[in-house]
């Protein structure tokens, strides 16, 4: 089902549901930085098939099918927007928030501004090739002064084509798509893939996105990880991510002790695309184990059903990395 959902401020917002709109569980996904909702097409289809479960998804404003951005967009307005959501368009029931890259800090700027509803609502979290901070020491796996002349000459040439007035990037697929390539997938990905996240690409919006673009290197969430703390919680992330690469998978798990990181040989940043299968049956598992957390913790008269649950999911096998920023000391575990 597509509409659109109004926000507070009045942005229209793309919207599409899909599953059994009736299920216990909704599963809220929200999409990268410059692409849209099509990038989790492949997920949506193969989990609805497997799973009772109602999946709700929408555009960013500044993409794809969404009102424009405003000059004062930036993540924390995201954040916003997802509270909007869960609090007017989902109002009752419990949800899994799925963030991929961008839409991972969404979610945790949601979690820093509104933790109440994070307490109250959200019964489970995926992370997928995100960040929690630093994303202004991306390396996209190339000697650091390589790596900061290209983010520098990336900035620049955002800025420089949104105040010309560009309304798309003026690169022709068959140049943009060795890049995206390069940047965005690891070794085995299929030639169909990139052509669509190129396609994609190529149709966003570069004033709105140029936007965002300058907040990002100010993300910095890694207290408001704590939220998502004993809830059931899993981080994803690609050994070959030139974005969000391994080390920054493993802060977010360093801050969510309970969470289980799984590190996918061969793959890059896009892994909605290029994990498929895999994505899909770790998002089944959490559902499972998120309804159980729920209904356990309702049977008890909690207060916070998911916050106090503790369930973690099954072991597996990680490559765990370090970065700077640790998490405070806690008493509970």
């Amino acid at each position: 089902m597509l509409g659109p959902f109004v926000c507070q401020d009045g942005t229209h917002l793309h919207l599409r549901e899909d599953g059994d709109l009736q299920a216990a569980l909704t599963l809220v996904l929200l999409h990268c930085y410059a692409l849209d909702l099509r990038v989790w097409d492949p997920v949506v289809e193969r989990l609805t098939a497997r799973r009772p479960v109602r999946v709700v998804r929408y555009d960013h404003r500044g993409h794809g099918g969404s009102d424009p951005a405003t000059r004062g967009t930036d993540l924390a307005q995201l954040g916003d927007d997802l509270a909007d959501l869960l609090a007017h368009h989902l109002p009752e029931g419990p949800v899994v928030l799925v963030g991929h890259s961008m839409g991972g800090m969404a979610i945790m700027a949601m979690a820093d501004r509104h933790p109440e509803l994070v307490a109250d609502r959200v019964a489970g979290a995926a992370f997928i090739a995100t960040s929690s901070s630093n994303l202004s020491m991306m390396s996209l796996g190339l000697p650091r002064p390589l790596a900061s002349a290209l983010l520098t000459i990336e900035r620049l040439g955002m800025t420089l084509l949104s105040a010309v007035g560009r309304e798309n990037l003026p690169c022709p697929g068959a140049i943009l798509g060795p890049f995206v390539r390069w940047l965005a997938f690891g070794t085995d990905a299929r030639p169909v893939e990139v052509a669509n996240v190129t396609a994609m690409a190529r149709d966003c919006r570069l004033g709105n996105i140029a936007t965002l673009r300058r907040t990002l290197d100010e993300h910095d969430c890694r207290l408001a990880l704590i939220t998502f703390d004993r809830l059931p919680t899993i981080v994803l992330v690609g050994d070959q991510d030139r974005l969000t690469s391994v080390r920054h998978a493993a802060v977010i798990t360093q801050w969510l002790p309970h969470a289980r990181l799984h590190v996918l040989p061969g793959a890059g940043h896009m892994l909605p695309c290029e994990r498929t299968a895999t994505i899909v049956d770790l998002l089944a598992r959490l559902v499972d184990h998120a309804i159980d957390a729920w209904r356990g913790a309702a049977d008890t008269e909690s207060q916070w059903p998911a916050r106090r649950t503790g369930v973690r999911l099954e072991p597996d096998s990680t490559q765990p990395g370090h970065d700077e920023g640790h998490p405070p000391s806690r008493t509970e575990r």
